[in-house]
């Protein structure tokens, strides 16, 4: 909560400093180039196809929409939904209370996170830093690279072919499939309180952790006969063949 009072009152400090109108729309042409920031409340922002926004893209109760190939620096968004097309580039992306979409080949130039909302990424996505979910699920679909860990709290976690430096959850089921990769450690917390839920972890065929898999809390391990695994801390392999366990 004070996480998003925080973000609230910033936005409506950049309205005030930026005089961006209220309750209504922004909408960008393609093509167009915007040399400061973007900033509303109570409205949509929508950025049309291969433009560019040299500033930050905010928002307050309402979706914002990155067209295909386009540029833009950070996205704030409290409250409304993000879009970000194929092969479109961000500087990074905050939000509150919103699902993130990712378009195929779109790439974030940093950290990549939303408090009560959905991951959900097509093919080839590309995030420099850390992708992580409070409240909601991540998925990512083949090519996808993770510079940083994959994280969430109450989310599960499903990555297809997909390389990411780590990962990490709390009480969301965890599926890598088609060869994913971690490169470090998965590792799953033991929760801040008391929860009779046990994950599963399936390490799908010809996948790979590197690292240690660190288990806080009771899971469900299930390692296919191709896969590789690092050391296990706090459960049993148990191993399948085929599609599933």
């Amino acid at each position: 909560m004070l996480h998003r009072t925080i973000v609230f009152l910033a936005l409506i400090f950049l309205v005030a400093a930026c005089g961006t109108s209220i309750n209504q729309s922004i909408d960008i042409a393609d093509g167009s180039l915007v040399d400061g920031d973007l900033t509303n409340v109570n409205g949509a922002i929508r950025v049309g196809t291969g433009a560019q926004v040299n500033g930050q893209v905010s928002n307050v109760n309402g979706s914002i929409q990155i067209g295909d190939e386009s540029q833009v620096g950070k996205i704030n968004n409290v409250n409304g939904s993000i879009r970000i097309g194929s092969g479109a580039r961000v500087d990074g992306i905050e939000s509150v209370n919103g699902g993130l979409g990712l378009g195929s080949r779109a790439h974030i130039r940093g950290d990549a996170g939303t408090v009560n909302g959905r991951v959900r990424g097509d093919d080839q996505i590309q995030i420099d830093g850390d992708l992580r979910t409070v409240n909601g699920g991540i998925e990512l679909g083949q090519g996808s690279e993770i510079g940083g860990v994959v994280r969430t709290t109450n989310g599960n976690i499903n990555l297809d072919g997909v390389r990411a430096a780590g990962l990490e959850t709390v009480a969301g089921n965890v599926t890598l499939s088609n060869g994913s990769q971690i490169e470090g450690e998965l590792r799953v917390r033991r929760p801040g309180r008391m929860d009779s839920k046990v994950p599963s972890i399936i390490i799908g065929a010809d996948c790979r952790v590197e690292g240690p898999l660190v288990f806080q809390r009771p899971v469900k391990l299930y390692v296919h006969e191709n896969a590789q695994i690092g050391e296990v801390e706090g459960a049993e392999a148990k191993l399948f063949s085929g599609d599933a366990p």
